[in-house]
C-alpha cells in the first residue's frame, strides 16, 4: 500500500437498513474499505471514532459531545461512502429502530407526508429515539420554517439523549440558502470535517482495489499512469476502470498501452449536451422536456428521467451533482439512485434493455 494511505473497514455497498428511507444495496463490485490518504488524515481519525463507538460506550459519548458532525466536501470525494458505511455498521450493531438514514429530500418528504396524515409526532419520535441519524446533502434542505424548526429540535433531542447526528454537505451551511440561526448555531457548536479529493497515492490504491473487486489482472505501471492522469473523483475512477476491462480481450491484463488508448479516446470524445440527450430520450418516451425536469411522479416521466440520467453518465462528463441541477435541483444521491436503478434493471428487464439499445442508436445518429 502506498505510504500515508490507510483503509477504513467500511463496505462499499449502500446501507441496507430496514427503514423505508434506507437505500437498497448496490449491484456490481464491492470495494472493501474507504481509502484515506494523507489529505484525509483528520477524516480517518473521526470516522475511526464511529467505528470504535460500535463497541465502546466511551467513544459514543465522545461523539455525542461533539455532535452534530458534518462531513464537508465536493461530489466524488467519498462523503456518501463514509456516511452509509457508518450507518451500516451501527445498524448491524444496534438495530433498525436505532439508526436512521435519510437524504435532505427524505427528511422533507417524511415530514410533509406526515403533516397530511397527522403523523408528525410519530415521525418526530421515531427520529428522536435513534442513537444515530444520518442526513445526506443537508445543504439542500428546504428553507421552509417548519423543517428548519424540526431539524433544530431533532438536534436538541439527540443531544439530550446522547445520540449523534452525522450530516454531509458540499458547502458550508452558512453559504446555503435558508438555514436559520438556531440550526447554524447548533452546527457551529459541533464538529465539521472537510474531505479532500483523493491525491495520487490514494487514487492508486483505489484503482488497485477496483480491479481486485472486479477480479481483473493489471500491470502496476498501468495503475501508476491512471493515478497520475485521473482526477480524485471516485466516480470517474470507477467509470474508467469499467471501460478498460470491457476493452480487454479475453482475460488479458490492463496494460499501459490500453490505458493510453482509453485516455486518448476520452479526450477526443465530444460531449453530448444534456439538453439534447434529454430531448432524444423524451421524444422516444413521449415526454416533454418540461415534464422531465418537473417534479412529476408519473410512471412514464420517472422512467424517462431515469433513462436520461443513466445515459448522461455514459455520454457526458457531468457529475451527479451537475445532472441534478439540470433536473430541477435534485440532490446527487437521488440522481445516483436513478442511474443505479437502470444499471441494475438493464440486466433483468428486457424492456429496459431494448429501450437502451434503441436510444443508443438514436444518440449515435442524433435522431
Amino acid at each position: 500500500m502506498p505510504t500515508g494511505v490507510v483503509t477504513l473497514p467500511l463496505r462499499g455497498r449502500r446501507f441496507a437498513g430496514a427503514q423505508k428511507s434506507a437505500p437498497k444495496p448496490t449491484q456490481g463490485p464491492v470495494i472493501d474499505g474507504f481509502i484515506a490518504g494523507q489529505e484525509n488524515t483528520l477524516v480517518a481519525g473521526v470516522i475511526g471514532k464511529f467505528l470504535a463507538a460500535v463497541e465502546s460506550p466511551e467513544e459514543r459519548e465522545w461523539l455525542a459531545r461533539r455532535a452534530p458532525l458534518l462531513l464537508l466536501g465536493p461530489t466524488g470525494c467519498g462523503k456518501t461512502h463514509l456516511a452509509r458505511g457508518v450507518a451500516e455498521l451501527w445498524h448491524a450493531k444496534f438495530g433498525a429502530d436505532k439508526v436512521a438514514y435519510l437524504t435532505a429530500s427524505d427528511f422533507h418528504r417524511q415530514f410533509s407526508d406526515a403533516m397530511g396524515d397527522q403523523r408528525t409526532a410519530a415521525v418526530r419520535n421515531e427520529l428522536r429515539s435513534c442513537q444515530l441519524v444520518v442526513i445526506e446533502d443537508l445543504d439542500r434542505l428546504s428553507q421552509a420554517d417548519y423543517l428548519q424548526h424540526e431539524l433544530a429540535m431533532l438536534l436538541d433531542a439527540l443531544a439530550t439523549a446522547g445520540g449523534v447526528l452525522l450530516a454531509t454537505a458540499t458547502k458550508p451551511l452558512v453559504q446555503a440558502v435558508g438555514f436559520t440561526r438556531p440550526v447554524l448555531s447548533r452546527f457551529a457548536g459541533g464538529l465539521t470535517v472537510e474531505l479532500a479529493r483523493l491525491q495520487r497515492a490514494a487514487r492508486a490504491e483505489l484503482i488497485v482495489r477496483t480491479f481486485q473487486a472486479i477480479g481483473w489482472p493489471y500491470e502496476v505501471a498501468a495503475v501508476e499512469l491512471l493515478a497520475a492522469e485521473l482526477s480524485g473523483d471516485a466516480g470517474e475512477i470507477f467509470q474508467v476502470a469499467t471501460r478498460l476491462t470491457a476493452a480487454c480481450r479475453g482475460r488479458q491484463p490492463v496494460t499501459v498501452t490500453l490505458v493510453r488508448n482509453i485516455l486518448a479516446e476520452r479526450s477526443a470524445e465530444p460531449s453530448l449536451p444534456l439538453a439534447e440527450l434529454a430531448r432524444i430520450v423524451g421524444s422516444y418516451c413521449g415526454v416533454t422536456l418540461k415534464m422531465l425536469t418537473s417534479s412529476s411522479r408519473r410512471k412514464t416521466v420517472v422512467l424517462a428521467r431515469a433513462l436520461t440520467i443513466y445515459l448522461a453518465r455514459q455520454h457526458t462528463p457531468l457529475s451527479f451533482e451537475e445532472i441534478g441541477r439540470y433536473f430541477g435541483g435534485r440532490d446527487h444521491t437521488t440522481i445516483m439512485h436513478n442511474q443505479q436503478r437502470i444499471e441494475r434493471e438493464r440486466h433483468t428487464d428486457p424492456l429496459i434493455a431494448a429501450a437502451l439499445r434503441d436510444l443508443e442508436c438514436r444518440l449515435a445518429g442524433r435522431v
